[in-house]
């Protein structure tokens, strides 16, 4: 009685593991679950056309393989737990390019680096791009047209004070006070918001 018990227990794992392996293959044939896809800048690969000459180069496998990644059934749902698990257990973000601060602040570090000016584009730069729009404004004004910049600080500019200690460093000329600085200059119309300096 009790070996049958434990052989009727081994069974439904094993069965339920099945089930969960194949449930994806399912989902992806049938659709039964309605998924809510992944958002931000996601390149879908469509489904290869297979040719002679790809599979002998390995070239069909190759984007097949990739093809077959990036969209079984419920993958969205799967990977929103493992970035989940990430997060919880680990503090790791599993966004590309995203940084954990203090009081579970998350940041893109680009946002720091814009911060710190360390993706500065140098005032020469700036200075260019600005004449250019100044110019621009002026030809639309000419045919009643207006024109509006936007500068929009980011996220590192308003709570600075979050960022990992690792991450601070002195801070440098910015892309942001040199486009708004000549934007006076010249006096082209724009928008912004004030940051933390």
């Amino acid at each position: 009685m009790k070996e049958e018990i434990t052989h009727r227990i081994k069974s439904i794992f094993f069965g339920s593991i099945i089930i969960f392996l194949l449930f994806p293959v399912f989902q992806k044939h049938t659709g039964i679950i309605h998924e809510i896809g992944l958002k931000g800048a996601i390149n879908k690969p469509c489904k290869p056309d297979f040719s002679l000459h790809d599979w002998f180069e390995a070239v069909f496998q190759e984007k097949m393989e990739t093809y077959m990644n990036e969209s079984f059934g419920l993958r969205g749902y799967f990977v929103r737990i493992h970035n989940q698990l990430a997060y919880t257990f680990f503090r790791k973000a599993k966004a590309n390019g995203v940084i954990i601060g203090k009081q579970k602040y998350l940041y893109e570090e680009n946002y720091i680096k814009a911060y710190y000016g360390l993706d500065f584009i140098g005032e020469e730069s700036i200075l260019c791009r600005m004449q250019h729009l100044k110019y621009l404004q002026d030809t639309l004004e000419k045919l009643n047209k207006h024109i509006i910049i936007v500068f929009a600080a980011g996220k590192g500019s308003f709570y600075p004070e979050y960022f990992p200690d690792k991450y601070k460093t002195c801070r440098k000329k910015t892309n942001y006070e040199y486009h708004l600085k000549y934007a006076n200059t010249f006096g082209i119309n724009y928008h912004y918001y004030p940051t933390k300096i």
